[in-house]
């Protein structure tokens, strides 16, 4: 029988998200958009990943389970899935997803 969550696994799993968010956003804004330099707001910088096909999980989804890991096996994951992205504002990536024509790239191809 599962356990049911309390207020404290609550509040610690968003401190949690809060903390591996803030990481994220501190590592866009350090990068800056690689195409038109843009690094004013972190809401307006994205990862796009440069092969789509490589991709094994979204960042976003995923760095607060894997920032604060007890071992460096979940930074070392997040770690490679960065070095598979490029960080880019959000006009950028509209234009490189739509040249490129990664949106035609569905999951199961992945």
């Amino acid at each position: 029988m599962a356990r049911v969550p309390t207020e404290k696994d609550r509040i610690r799993d968003r401190i949690r998200y809060d903390y591996g968010q803030s990481v994220l956003k501190r590592y866009k804004l350090m990068k800056g958009c690689s195409k038109c330099g843009y690094n004013e707001n972190a809401h307006a910088l994205q990862f796009n990943h440069v092969d789509p096909k490589q991709k094994r999980f979204l960042l976003a989804q995923k760095a607060h389970k894997m920032v604060l890991n007890i071992g460096t096996k979940g930074k070392q994951k997040l770690k490679e899935e960065l070095n598979k992205c490029e960080v880019v504002c959000a006009n950028c990536h509209a234009i490189i997803t739509y040249k490129n024509k990664h949106y035609a790239i569905h999951k199961k191809d992945r």
